[in-house]
């Protein structure tokens, strides 16, 4: 069994992850690039909620070559848009083979596959990536964060299966609901937040720049004229994977597999979520559910649209709002028609 891990990133997914795996006995190092002051070692986190536990982490640290010394595996908890700068730096500093684990992947293995292909150590990397993270979760101080459930299955792939099946055999070691995916591409159709986060945030923005925030995002954001814009986003979603050759499952049935939500009533399941509830909304757009969400879950869904001959007009209009007030083009974010030819 392999012990020694990094995680890249100490924010709600990576300090989640770092106490739930320390707690497992295995040796947790995490990499924070914000400056602390000292090191951490050896401190306690706990985690409430869908999981109840105490730990001792072994190392919050500014020092990456500390944190990846003589590690075995390393987990990427970062949100896409900022992970490049951290995956290069990893890049020059690993020696030996290690796994490298995208949570979620958001196209993190092909990422690190382009920043590889002019390097001399390709062969050092064997990568994997999931369509979520296991537990919803949030930080609320240094040293604990609430788990508000925990999903029934996630989804695992690669672009290589010898890879994919030694990577999925470790997860399952940890936490048994992992099922691998041999279609790269499932996994990030099967990605939901791109398919809320975005149209409830932006048809909310004047109560989110107005209140900073302060309302339940799914409770309270979401319509039922909101929830049918959503449905409409997933049917986008949904024949693009088709066309892909995916059958994928709604976003209904998802609702009521993953959070044991009312799978008929799409609106309900959203608004009525033990999960979700109580979630506050993001306190402006400088988020994850605009630039995460966008350029890494609608960019792509509507990209290989094109590719493919499906049109995506709600999605293109989503992504266009969000380019307008964000002053951005999230269009060109990823450059897919190369991906496509690695997956």
């Amino acid at each position: 069994m392999k012990k020694n891990i990094c995680i890249l990133g100490a924010g709600n997914v990576g300090l989640t992850l770092g106490a739930y795996l320390a707690n497992k006995k295995y040796n947790i190092k995490i990499y924070k690039k914000d400056k602390i002051k000292e090191d951490r070692v050896n401190f306690e986190y706990f985690l409430e909620g869908a999981v109840n536990l105490k730990s001792k982490i072994n190392l919050m640290t500014n020092d990456l070559k500390k944190a990846l010394n003589k590690v075995e595996i390393i987990f990427v908890a970062l949100p896409a848009f900022c992970r490049k700068s951290y995956i290069e730096d990893v890049v020059q500093i690993i020696d030996r083979p290690v796994y490298i684990i995208f949570f979620p992947d958001n196209y993190g293995v092909l990422e690190l596959e382009n920043i590889l292909k002019n390097s001399n150590k390709k062969h050092l990397f064997m990568s994997a990536g999931t369509n979520s993270f296991i537990y919803p979760c949030r930080k609320k101080s240094y040293n604990y964060s609430v788990v508000k459930g925990i999903k029934k299955e996630i989804f695992i792939s690669s672009i290589n299966k010898v890879w994919l099946k030694s990577i999925s055999e470790i997860l399952n070691e940890m936490w048994n609901i992992f099922s691998m995916k041999d279609n790269y591409l499932e996994i990030q159709l099967s990605n939901m937040n791109p398919i809320i986060h975005p149209v409830v945030l932006i048809l909310n923005l004047g109560r989110i720049e107005n209140e900073k925030g302060n309302f339940d995002f799914y409770n309270q954001g979401i319509t039922p004229t909101i929830a049918d814009l959503i449905r409409q986003i997933d049917e986008e979603r949904i024949e693009v994977g088709r066309a892909c050759g995916i059958n994928l499952k709604p976003l209904s049935k998802v609702m009521e597999d993953v959070y044991s939500s009312n799978g008929n009533n799409l609106y309900k399941a959203l608004t009525e979520s033990k999960v979700h509830r109580d979630g506050l909304a993001p306190k402006s757009l400088n988020t994850r559910y605009i630039k995460e969400d966008i350029p890494y879950g609608l960019v792509p869904i509507s990209s290989i649209g094109k590719i493919k001959g499906v049109e995506t007009p709600i999605i293109d209009s989503i992504i266009n709002l969000a380019n307008i007030v964000m002053k951005k083009d999230y269009f060109k974010t990823l450059d897919l028609k190369n991906y496509l030819n690695k997956i």
